[in-house]
Formats: C-alpha cells, structure tokens, sequence
C-alpha cells in the first residue's frame, strides 16, 4: 500500500518474496526529511512508514503536504522512489527513475532501472534527481536534497551510518562543507577538462595556420618569381618587336631609371617599417623570454615547494601507520575489555538476581515466622484456658475430697490424697511441657528474626558495593565511548590526508602539463624568430604582417592565461599547505586526547581490577557466611527435632504409665464386678427365698396390702431408672473403646516417629509442623481423656459410698428380721442397681 497524496495504490516489495508489508500495522518507523541549502526548497517532511511511502512529482490527483513524499519539483519524476520499514531497518529504493537517486552522492542505478534495496540510516544526504538546466529559458532547476533522520517504533532515533558518524565528530569540518568542497572541485575539474579541450583545439587550429601560411608563403614567392620573368621576357619581346632609335631607348632607360628609382625608396620604405616591426617582434620576443624565465623559476619553487610537502606528507603518512597500528591494538584492548565487562555485568546482574531472590525469601520467611509467633501466642491462649479449667477443676476436686473428710472413713482419704498427687503432678508436667513448648518457640522465632536481619544487612551492604561497581562500569563504558570518538576522528583525518595526496598529485600533473604547453609555445616561437629575417629579405606583403600579428596576439592571450593558471595554481597550494597546517595541528591534538584517554584507560583498568577483587573477596564471604549459615540452621533443626522427639518420648511414656493405670483400675473394677456378681446372686437366692416368707406372711396378714403396692410402684421405678443408666453405661463404653483405639493408634505412630527420628534427621519442616500438630492433638485428647477418667473416678467414690451405706442397711436388715417387709425389699433392689453399675460403669477389658 503506497500513500499518493489522497490515493493508496497496492504495491509489493520486490526483494521481500512478494510480501505485503502491509501486514505489519504496529511496526511503524518515522523518517523526517530536512531541507538543506543547495536543495530545491521545501517543507520539512514527516513521514510516518506504516506503509511503504512514494516519493514523486505532485500532480493533479497528489499534492505535495507535510506528511506525503510528494515534491514541487520538476527534475522529480512522478514515481522517483520509495521509502518503507521494515524488520527494525529502513529501505531505500529507485523505482525506475529517470534523473537517479543518490544515497551519500552514490546512485543507485541508472536511469531507467529499478534498483534493488538500499538500507539507510539516520544521518544519510539523500538527494532526488540532479540539477537540470533549460536551454530555452537558460534557467536551472535544483534537485530535492535532504539530511535524512530515522525514528524507531519506540522513538528512539535509529543508528547513524558509520560514514556520517564518522565525518561528524568535535572540532571537525561539518558534512555541508565538505559536500561544498566536493562540488567545487567537481566544477573545477570539469572546467579543467574543458579548458584542456579547448587548448588541445587551438593548437590543432594553430598548427594547421602554421601549415596554410607557409604553404601561402611558398605560393606567393613563387607566383613573384614568375609574374618578374613573365614581365621581364614582356619587356624583351616588346623591345625586340620594336625597331628602337636611340631617343626611344633613351627615353625607355629614363623610364626605367625613375621606375627603379623609385621602386628603390617604396624598397627602403617597406625594409624600414619590416625593421622596425623586427625590433619590435624581438622586443616583445625578449619580453615574453623573460616572463617564460621568470614562470620557470616560479615553477621550479612551486616543484621544490611541492617536493617538500611530498616529503612532509610522507612523514605524515608514516605517523599515520603507526597511529594505525596503534589505533588497531587499542581497538582489541578495547574489544577484549568490552567482552570482560559484558561478562562481568552479566555476572553482577545474575548475582543481583539472585541476592533479590534472597532477600525475598527471606521476607517470605520473615512473614511465615510472624505466622508461626500469631498461632503460638494463640495456642498460648488456649493452654492458659485449659489451665484455668484445670484449676477449676482442681477446686472442685478440692471441694469434693474436703466433702468426703467430712463424711467418709480414712480409706476415702488415702484414696483422696493419691488422687490429688495424681492431679498435682499431671498438671505440673502439663505446665511445664507448655512453658518449654513456648519457651523454645519464642527463641526459635527470636533467633530466626535475628538471623534474617543479620542476612539482609549482609544482602544490603553487598547490594550497595554492587551499585558501586556498576557505575564504576558506566565510568569505564563512557571512557570507552570518548576513545571510539577520537577513533572516529583519526578516521576522518585519514580521509583528509588522503583528499589532499590525491589533490597535490592533480596539481602536480597540472603544473607538469602547464610546463610542457610553456616548453612547446618556446619551442614554437624559435622558428618563427628564425623565419623572421628570411620573409624580410623575401620581402613579405602585408597579408604575412596581418598574420604575424594575429599570432602574436594569440601568443599574448596564451599567455595570460597561463598566468592566470599559474595565479590560481599558486592560490590552490596556499591553501591546501593551510590544510596541511590545520590537518597537523588537528593530528597533534589528537594525539594528545589520545594519550589522555590511555592514561585515563589505564586508571579505569586498574579500577576495573580494585573493584573485581573486592567483588571476589566479597564473594568468598558470601560463601562463607552462607556455608556458616546453613551449618547454623542444619544444628538448630538438628537439635529441635531432637528436642521434639525427647519430648514426644517423655509424652508417650506418660500416656503408657497412665493406660496402664487405667488398666490397674479396669481390672479391680472387673474383680469387685465378679464380687458383686456373686453377692448379686446370694442376694437373688435370699430374695427368693425372701418372697416365699413374705406370700406366706401375706396369707396371714391382709392389712399390709397398701405397703406392698407401694413397694412395687417404687421397684417399677428404679428399674427404670436402672435400665436408662444401663444406656448410660453403654454408651459411655463404646467411647471408652473408641478412646482406646485411637490411644493405641497414637502409640503406633509415636513409635513410627520414634524410629523415623533415630533413622533419620527430619530435615522437611513440614514433617515437623506435622508432629507439632499431633503432639497439640494428643495433648488435647489427654486433657479430655483426664477429665472423663475424674468424672468415671467421682461416680466411682459415689458408687463405693452408697455399697457402704447399702451394706449398713443390709447388716440392720439382718439382724432386724421383722422388719423385712418394707426395709429389706428396698434395700435389695438398691442393692441390685449398684451391682448393675458397677458391673457396665467400669472400665471394661476389652
């Protein structure tokens, strides 16, 4: 898609593999097209190269405008070129122009072809066409030249082309006077040419006069020769045909005498004036000797003037190779350097990657620690609240065991005493194991804190060192960019020399050829001086003086041309030994930023080698401190995970001393419910033996009817009762079993713990967060576990005080047998309940 002023035409890059650049949308470059002096004038261009963009000649349906590539110019053609972007890089291309495209003063191709893309940079001369001139009007119309600048995508401007970059450096001749100079030695030596052609004409034209006056010369002898005899022999004829007196001869002889005389004077006449021409002609002769004499010493001072520039000018190429040589060795010390930085600050970025990486863990380590202290101080909680329930529970304890001093027998007390050293002592280990758990923990939190900051000093302290380094490096690198720009320079200076050789050589061979022309023109004035006195005796006529002036004049104009050669050749080389001057001081300076700028790479090299030692010795430390580091954190983990496994061992011990307790106390509650069970049945065969005395005594007393429905009413009722403690009791052994089971599968994995700890060295946290959290659940189920074995131990004292009392009633019942109507039957059935509890509310053994 090409932009044509308001049009858009399809177009297709030929190199491109008939690509449609079109596709590229947000790949769009900018090239700005800036107006320069010796351009035809317009506007400033800003072309925006999304797509391929036309330049042209406007035309009715394409105006010119600041945003097209169309000209007012009349040396354009109407498709001249095309501009586009593509791949991060910027063509140029003639499409079949018929006045050329020039790229930095190189066309692209001849007139008439389509060239093949051109890249361009920022800072290219590019010029449209040539200037034309009009015979008819003898008017010139100027081509379209501008300084070319490139904008990237991003808005950066684009890489100015090594040429442009090399000729624009400090204190140099800009680019717009070099072009000036160009073309002026471009006129000049077409000039030059033509000026020869017209000369090389001229001689020919001489030579061939020189020709056609000798050969008229030969002629006009000649015809003299002839017309004298012709006369002469007339004469005789006419004297022999007359019959001549002596009077007529006399007469004839008077005749000839005044004829000779006075063909004698006009003789004298003409010798004179031929003479005084002569001595004239010798005269301006001498005069033009002189000034060839004087030309000739003036070119022999220019030759020894042009001599001694050689020999400078070859001193000075002698410098210039051994500044080259110098300019190479420094160019690899430069490379090689640059490559040691690149690699240095490649290694600066990984290692500053890596400490941010660190220093991000060990922010992330910092917040999980802040973590671990929140549900510390929250499981700290909660054991403060277990501990007042302890307390609580001790106090009722307290009240409970001083209720039974009160009223029970000093086996009750014994019994109270053990218990509350039971209680004292669990609660104490249950205190203490908290105290440790949170003591530990609150040193483990204090001492990561600790090291963490320690670290991230270290980090910061290592960072800033990194940040010295770096803009040491960016010293180093701008130290480099300097010598590049004296490189450039040197470069430059190069071309310079090299533009004034080939110019002293075009002066030489000009002064060479200007001396051969004087040789020829003194060689040619030689025989003309020789023929001088002949044509005087030959007697020339005035068509040989008109001639001899004519050449005389020519002479005179070759002359002051060759002066006003000489004067401008005299000119040219005073100022070009002014360039020679200028050219010299510049290499001085030059050589002195250059020596500055070694000293100065010399300083920055040493610094280069101060900072990587101290990066290295900084390094070694790193290394150090992080080994130590980890030894010091493969020991605290070591010794925590020992620690965890002593406490888990001393926890598992006590849950296995307290099991066995509660298996004490399940086989004596087993061996009283066997007791129970055989005084149950005694009691059952007393009953029954009972019951046959009491319908035998009913038979005789019939008023005791009342006594016995209530008896029965109240038997309804504690076997109700019994039977909803019967449920009780069920219950509560199916979660005495559940209770033992997961008791037996926490003992099964402490000890796969336990094993686990002396095989291996519990290196993962999660495994250690993992038995923190089920040593916090046995924990718990301990602290449950002992609130059901108190509540069974409390209803177990009920149950032991009211067999006491039963016992009492049944011994009275005994030893009173007339009251056994009322007193023994309830005494029975109470009897018979607390056999029933005692047998389901104690700690069965399976």
């Amino acid at each position: 898609m090409v932009v044509n002023g308001g049009c858009f035409h399809n177009l297709i890059i030929p190199y491109n593999n008939h690509v449609d650049l079109t596709n590229y949308p947000n790949m769009a470059g900018k090239a700005v097209l800036i107006c320069r002096p010796n351009s035809h004038p317009f506007v400033d261009r800003t072309l925006s190269l999304e797509q391929p963009v036309k330049i042209g000649r406007s035309v009715a349906r394409a105006r010119a405008a600041q945003s097209n590539g169309i000209f007012d110019c009349k040396v354009l053609s109407r498709n001249h070129a095309l501009i586009w972007y593509t791949n991060g890089k910027f063509y140029l291309q003639d499409t079949k122009s018929s006045n050329g495209t020039f790229i930095n003063n190189q066309r692209l191709s001849k007139s008439g072809e389509e060239s093949l893309p051109r890249e361009v940079s920022s800072g290219d001369i590019v010029q449209f066409g040539v200037d034309v001139l009009e015979n008819a009007r003898k008017v010139t119309h100027g081509c379209i030249v501008a300084n070319l600048k490139l904008y990237l995508p991003d808005g950066k401007e684009a890489k100015a082309s090594p040429s442009s970059s090399v000729l624009s450096g400090v204190g140099s001749v800009s680019m717009e006077e070099l072009y000036q100079l160009n073309q002026h030695i471009q006129e000049a030596l077409q000039r030059e040419q033509m000026l020869q052609t017209k000369l090389a004409s001229l001689q020919q034209l001489v030579q061939s006069l020189r020709q056609s006056v000798d050969l008229g010369w030969k002629a006009l002898i000649a015809e003299d020769r002839l017309l004298s005899r012709v006369e002469i022999l007339e004469n005789q004829l006419q004297t022999f045909s007359k019959n001549i007196t002596e009077d007529t001869l006399r007469d004839e002889l008077r005749n000839l005498q005044e004829d000779k005389s006075v063909y004698q004077g006009l003789a004298k006449e003409c010798l004179q004036k031929v003479l005084q021409e002569k001595l004239d002609v010798v005269q301006k002769c001498q005069d033009i000797e002189r000034a060839l004499l004087n030309t000739e010493t003036e070119c022999a001072n220019f030759k020894e003037v042009m001599e001694r520039d050689h020999e400078e000018l070859k001193e000075l190429a002698q410098k210039h190779n051994s500044q080259l040589l110098k300019t190479v060795e420094l160019q690899s010390k430069l490379q090689n350097t640059e490559e040691q930085n690149k690699d240095a600050l490649a290694r600066l970025e990984a290692e500053n990657e890596e400490l941010s990486n660190e220093v991000k863990r060990l922010l992330a380590n910092e917040a999980v620690m802040h973590e671990k202290i929140q549900q510390l101080e929250a499981s700290g909680e909660i054991v403060g609240r277990q501990l007042l329930g302890i307390q609580s529970q001790l106090q009722f304890n307290n009240h409970i065991s001083s209720h039974k001093e009160r009223n029970g027998s000093t086996e009750d007390v014994i019994s109270k005493n053990n218990d509350e050293v039971m209680e004292e002592d669990t609660e104490k280990d249950v205190t203490n194991t908290m105290g440790l758990l949170i003591n530990q923990l609150t040193e483990e939190s204090i001492n990561e804190q600790k090291k963490t900051k320690e670290v991230v000093d270290l980090i910061g302290s290592q960072f800033s060192l990194l940040q010295e380094k770096m803009s040491k490096l960016k010293q180093i690198n701008a130290l480099e960019a300097e010598l590049e720009a004296n490189e450039d320079k040197l470069s430059k200076y190069k071309e310079e020399n090299r533009k004034l050789e080939q110019s002293l050589c075009s002066l030489e061979q000009i002064a060479e050829e200007e001396s051969n022309k004087m040789d020829t023109t003194i060689i040619e004035t030689t025989p003309l001086q020789l023929s001088c006195p002949e044509r005087l005796t030959n007697g020339p006529p005035p068509s040989n003086k008109e001639s001899l002036q004519s050449q005389i004049e020519e002479l005179k104009e070759s002359i002051s041309e060759s002066r006003s050669k000489m004067e401008a050749m005299e000119r040219t080389i005073d100022l070009l030994q002014e360039d020679l001057c200028n050219a010299k001081q510049d290499l001085s300076e030059i050589t002195k930023t250059w020596l500055l700028q070694e000293e100065k790479l010399q300083e920055a090299q040493n610094l280069k080698e101060e900072t990587e030692m101290s990066v290295n010795t900084l390094q070694e430390q790193l290394k150090s401190i992080d080994n130590s580091i980890l030894h010091l954190q493969h020991q605290e983990k070591f010794e925590l995970e020992s620690e965890h496994i002593s406490k888990h061992k001393e926890e598992s011990t006590l849950l296995r001393k307290q099991l066995q307790e509660a298996q004490q106390m399940a086989k004596q509650s087993k061996n009283e419910a066997t007791m129970v069970k055989e005084k149950f049945r005694a009691l059952s065969e007393e009953l029954e033996k009972v019951k046959a005395t009491m319908e035998r005594s009913n038979m005789n007393t019939a008023t005791e009817t009342p006594l016995d429905n209530r008896a029965a009413q109240e038997l309804a009722a504690v076997r109700l009762e019994a039977a909803s403690l019967h449920s009780q009791v069920l219950a509560l052994e199916s979660q005495i079993r559940k209770l033992k089971l997961e008791s037996s599968q926490r003992q099964q994995e402490l000890a796969e713990n336990n094993d686990e700890g002396t095989t291996s060295s519990m290196s993962n946290e999660d495994i250690i967060q993992q038995l923190r959290l089920r040593v916090r659940e046995m924990e718990e189920e301990l602290v449950l576990v002992k609130e059901k074995y108190m509540a069974f131990n409390e209803k177990n004292i009920q149950l032991e005080k009211e067999l006491t009392n039963l016992k009492q009633d049944y011994e009275a019942v005994v030893h009173q047998p007339y009251f056994v109507n009322q007193h023994y039957i309830l005494g029975v059935v109470i009897s018979v309940l607390i056999a029933i509890l005692l047998t389901l509310g104690l700690y069965p053994s399976s």
